[in-house]
């Protein structure tokens, strides 16, 4: 029933109900019941997110990425179309659920994929105001100079660097990505 209708930060759960197959719905119900259904219903999208959560599975892929794009918008205080255009994009490949943290790179890979994504704007918003994050324009700088695997190699392994027993791979990794980070404003620190 979604036929690749986005949505936005004004929607309720009503407006999102109706895009649902009549089986996401009775899935979702079966889940919460009725009172929780019509709760759901009343509610704006920006205060769905843990309610949906809990009723994930009964939703459709492209339904999935289309909340967890509806959810970052609203967190966001709104997305722009070419923003909203890749974050459907990233998260149909990624994933709308970041990888496990034991896995480092793939956690830096994703959160890289997210910001580059964003508008400076937006991910300082996500950030709640704070603008010492990394900016998306810093991060497509250094992308630009420096290929992700180096980048996630540093950023992976930080304790082999402070322990002294850094590979030629590493060292070189590190010295590609001092040159861009100063080249392009972002601070080392802050990325890993």
């Amino acid at each position: 029933m979604m036929s690749g209708m986005m949505m936005d930060e004004n929607m309720t759960g009503g407006d999102v109900m109706a895009m649902m197959s009549e089986e996401e719905v009775e899935c979702v119900q079966e889940a919460v019941g009725d009172e929780g259904l019509t709760a759901m219903e009343a509610m704006p999208i920006f205060l769905l997110s843990d309610s949906m959560a809990m009723v994930a599975d009964c939703f459709s892929t492209e339904l999935a990425t289309s909340l967890a794009v509806a959810f970052t918008s609203a967190a966001a205080g709104g997305l722009s179309a070419e923003s909203s255009a890749c974050l459907m994009n990233f998260y149909t490949e990624s994933g709308a659920t970041p990888p496990d943290e034991s896995d480092p790179a793939a956690s830096i890979a994703y959160l890289f994929g997210f910001q580059l994504c964003l508008t400076d704007e937006e991910a300082i918003a996500l950030a709640g105001g704070d603008e010492s994050i990394p900016l998306p324009s810093q991060l497509k700088c250094l992308t630009a100079q420096v290929d992700q695997e180096a980048l996630t190699l540093l950023l992976t392994s930080f304790p082999e660097l402070l322990s002294g027993s850094a590979s030629p791979e590493l060292l070189q990794a590190m010295q590609q990505v001092q040159v861009a980070s100063e080249a392009c404003g972002v601070d080392l620190l802050t990325l890993g």
